[in-house]
């Protein structure tokens, strides 16, 4: 319906500003998208706008309100969210990264490798062994593609930049 395809453009439109740099117009949008979301009982696409809220909370270098954020949103959605998990297995990774602790970081890049084979998502599978290639814990993640096929793999799906 209509309330679905405005939220959904904004949590889009939310991404975009944050790619641009605009951190606090970002946060306002998703927070007003995730307010409405949660109160009209849409929690999968309320998890959805979560996930890009803790990236603006990750650009605030705040990665322990980015991991509260998804915590929270988490604890509602759980079982209507299950594609979303690699992509909230990413962000948490980049948020624990940030905190200096790459052992759970790396722990939360081997589940969301795990969830991205289970459903097929080449995106998130590529994204995810980039981010523990990066910090330089591959050998902790299992499963996780060698740099060179995730790239390919991004480039195979319009992705110009890792």
């Amino acid at each position: 319906d209509f309330m679905d395809g405005a939220t959904f453009s904004d949590v889009q439109l939310a991404r975009v500003r944050l790619a641009q740099g605009d951190v606090a117009d970002a946060k306002v949008l998703l927070d007003s998208v995730i307010d409405e979301l949660t109160s009209s009982g849409k929690f999968d696409s309320a998890l959805e706008a979560a996930i890009a809220r803790a990236q603006v909370s990750l650009a605030e270098a705040d990665p322990s309100g980015a991991n509260l954020i998804l915590d929270s949103s988490l604890d509602v959605a759980r079982h209507e969210a299950q594609v979303l998990l690699p992509q909230l297995a990413r962000v948490r990774a980049e948020a624990l990264f940030a905190l200096g602790d790459a052992a759970s970081a790396a722990r939360s890049c081997a589940e969301g490798i795990h969830e991205a084979r289970a459903l097929g998502l080449d995106y998130e599978l590529a994204k995810l062994s980039l981010l523990a290639s990066q910090h330089a814990v591959t050998t902790d993640v299992q499963g996780a593609l060698p740099d060179d096929e995730a790239v390919a793999t991004l480039r195979s799906l319009g992705v110009t930049t890792a």
